[in-house]
This record gives structure tokens, sequence and C-alpha cells, in this order.
């Protein structure tokens, strides 16, 4: 099962990259930012969506 393209580590980025993953965990508050997260850190957050994205993207 890992001896294809990328081994393991790509298997276990894959799979919590998963959309179904992903919706899963955002329902929880720890994996969400809080409140009171400043801007910054906000901002941070949502440039590194847009490269897992982009990077997502590359290797498809």
């Amino acid at each position: 099962m890992t001896s294809g393209k990328g081994g393991l580590p790509e298997m276990i980025r894959r799979e919590l990259g998963a959309d179904v993953n992903r919706r899963f965990l955002a329902r929880y508050q720890d994996f969400r930012p809080s409140a009171d997260t400043p801007d910054n850190i906000r901002n941070l957050l949502a440039r590194l969506d847009l490269a897992e994205i982009a990077a997502r993207n590359n290797r498809d």
C-alpha cells in the first residue's frame, strides 16, 4: 500500500488533506483559530491554506 509514489508520507498528506477529513476536523475547536487570534496570524493561516491548495494542484 505504501510502496507506490511517495510512500507513507505522501499517503498521510493525501488523507489529511482530503475534503472529508478537512470538514471533519473543522468541526473541532482545536483545529480552528479562536476569536482572539490576531489578524496577522489569521492572514498567515489563510496564506498557508492557499499554499497547500497550490501544492496539491501541482502534485496532481
